[in-house]
């Protein structure tokens, strides 16, 4: 197996992730290859587990035509009972038991960019002709009363979001910025975001996180 970085670059998995229907935590293709990932995540995909590897990229990247995920990261583990125990072979732990509960979860690592929020809006005037138009404020210039009508609102003051990383359960998180005289805020843009995927023993993590990362949109 080819050397497999830790951060797997998977453009097919830019998919919206709120879709309202089931998906299916069953064997996708070959049970033996899709029941290996159990052993071989923990681990880092280590070699022997080329074919557990490549089961794994198929189940996290088989889309329904809307673009949505149809399986699961990994097979549900009662498929799997018969499988090799995690106490020998690729992973190793002695944490394992015969009543041990096999479980894992996906979660999404949001890096949250440096954004601006507008803290004050101000307006823009332009001359109007007095005794003609509504004037919004008249100044006078020169011994004569100029008449001034609102033109447009843009951004006088704004307060910076420092960026940070946090944890979640949804990759949908979104932001917009502005700069101090902009009239509006820019287009929204979702957050970046890297997804791992760890398995779990009796509710506790073992072996290593699996990352797959996300560029920006």
């Amino acid at each position: 197996m080819k050397n497999i970085s830790k951060y797997l670059m998977l453009s097919a998995l830019l998919f919206n992730t709120s879709v309202s229907f089931a998906i299916s935590d069953g064997i996708r293709k070959d049970r033996d290859s899709e029941c290996a990932i159990w052993l071989c995540l923990p681990g880092g995909f280590i070699a022997g587990c080329e074919a557990a590897f490549n089961a794994y990229i198929g189940r996290i990247t088989d889309l329904t035509y809307k673009g949505g995920r149809k399986y699961t990261d990994l097979p549900a583990f009662a498929y799997c009972m018969d499988i090799e125990p995690l106490g020998t072979g690729a992973f190793a732990s002695n944490q394992v038991t015969s009543t041990s509960q096999m479980n894992y979860l996906t979660v999404y690592e949001i890096h949250q960019p440096q954004y601006n929020i507008a803290t004050r809006w101000d307006w823009a005037y332009r001359k109007g002709k007095y005794g003609f138009d509504r004037c919004d404020k008249v100044v006078e210039e020169d011994g004569y009363n100029v008449c001034y009508i609102k033109d447009f609102k843009y951004c006088a003051a704004v307060q910076t979001v420092s960026a940070k990383i946090f944890e979640s359960d949804t990759n949908e998180h979104y932001y917009k910025t502005i700069n101090i005289g902009s009239r509006a805020y820019t287009a929204e843009k979702r957050m970046p975001y890297r997804q791992y995927t760890a398995v779990l023993v009796d509710g506790k993590e073992v072996g290593e996180r699996f990352y797959t990362e996300i560029k920006d949109e």
